[in-house]
C-alpha cells in the first residue's frame, strides 16, 4: 500500500512553506524579438531530502524563456502559498469536527526575472518563439489564476475495469507547465526538442467519488479523523507515520472541493490507494529524427 505515491505525499508536507509570491513588474517584449524556451525541472525538495524525488522521478516542473541575442530571461512557475497546507489541512481538534479542518489551498503564478540554473536540474529546450508569442504566454500565464486558483496534488482514477476512468485532475505545477506547452501548441510553435518531455501522474485509486459535507456530523468526524494522519508533529519519525497510514481503517479517502471547503469527494478507495508514474506528455510531436 506504501509506494512511491505515498512517499511523495509524505515529502510535501514534510517540506512546509514552498516560496514567498511576489510579482515582477511586465512590460510586453518587442514582437520582432526571438525567444529560446525551456521544460524545466527541479528534484523536489533535493535540499531537504536530497536524491529520494530524483530517484523517484518527482520534479517541480516550470517553463523558462531566454532572449536569442539578448540578455533578458524569465523563469514562469506555480507555487502554492504554503505546499504543506495546500496538499493536506491543519486540524484543530479543540474546534468542533465541522470546524476542524483548515485548508490554506491557494496558489500562485510566479513570474521572475532570470533563470536559477543551479535549481533547475534538468532543462530541456522545447521550440523558439517570437515576441508576439511570449506576449501571449504570458498573458495566458496571468489569466491562469482567474480559473484554476487552488492547488491539488493528486487526481482521482479507477483502474478497474479496464480502461481507466479519470474521477478528477490534479492542479500541481507539473499540470501548469503542461498547460504552457498546451498554449504554446495553440499558438503553432515549431516543437524543436532532442527527448520528450515528461512530468509525473499522481492518483488516488478509488471507486466512483460520491460527494459530502461538513453539515453532516458524521462526515464531519469522519474527514476530521483521516486528515489528522497527516499532522506532521505527531511522528517522531516518517516509519512511525507509514504505521499509522497502514494501520488506518477507514473505508475511504477524502479530497476537499475547490469552490467550497465545506464540501469533500468522499473516495472508496481500492488497492493500492495512490499511484505514481513518470511519462512522456504523450500529446506532444516524436522527436524528429535525423535524416
Amino acid at each position: 500500500m506504501v509506494g512511491k505515491g505515498v512517499t511523495l505525499v509524505l515529502l510535501c508536507f514534510i517540506y512546509g512553506a514552498l516560496a514567498i509570491i511576489h510579482d515582477v513588474p511586465w512590460v510586453d517584449v518587442e514582437p520582432t524579438s526571438r525567444w529560446a524556451s525551456f521544460y524545466m525541472l527541479d528534484p523536489l525538495l533535493d535540499k531537504q531530502v536530497g536524491d529520494i524525488t530524483k530517484a523517484i522521478g518527482a520534479y517541480h516542473a516550470g517553463m523558462g524563456f531566454v532572449e536569442i541575442g539578448g540578455s533578458r530571461s524569465f523563469t514562469f512557475e506555480l507555487l502554492a502559498n504554503n505546499l504543506t497546507h495546500a496538499v493536506f489541512p491543519t486540524v484543530n481538534t479543540s474546534l468542533p469536527a465541522e470546524e476542524a479542518v483548515q485548508w490554506n489551498d491557494k496558489l500562485e503564478i510566479h513570474i521572475e526575472n532570470g533563470i536559477n540554473h543551479t535549481l533547475w536540474d534538468n532543462v530541456t529546450y522545447v521550440a523558439e518563439i517570437s515576441g508576439t508569442q511570449f506576449n501571449q504566454v504570458h498573458t495566458y500565464s496571468a489569466n491562469y489564476n482567474t480559473t484554476m486558483s487552488y492547488y491539488r496534488l493528486l487526481g482521482a482514477i479507477d483502474t478497474a475495469p479496464d480502461p481507466s476512468t479519470t474521477w478528477f485532475e490534479a492542479n500541481t505545477c507539473q499540470d501548469y507547465a503542461e498547460d504552457v506547452l498546451k498554449e504554446m501548441d495553440r499558438l503553432h510553435v515549431t516543437w524543436d526538442y532532442k527527448t520528450r518531455p515528461t512530468r509525473d501522474y499522481v492518483y488516488y485509486i478509488t471507486k466512483k467519488p460520491f460527494e459530502v459535507s461538513m453539515d453532516s456530523p458524521v462526515w464531519a468526524e469522519r474527514i476530521e479523523k483521516f486528515y489528522e494522519l497527516f499532522q506532521i508533529d505527531q511522528y517522531k519519525s516518517l516509519d512511525a507515520f507509514i504505521a499509522a497510514f497502514t494501520k488506518y481503517k477507514g473505508m475511504y479517502g477524502f479530497v476537499v472541493q475547490y469552490e467550497d471547503h465545506d464540501k469533500y469527494w468522499a473516495l472508496p478507495w481500492r488497492s493500492p490507494f495512490i499511484t505514481y508514474t513518470v511519462e512522456e506528455i504523450e500529446w506532444l510531436p516524436p522527436v524528429k529524427k535525423d535524416v
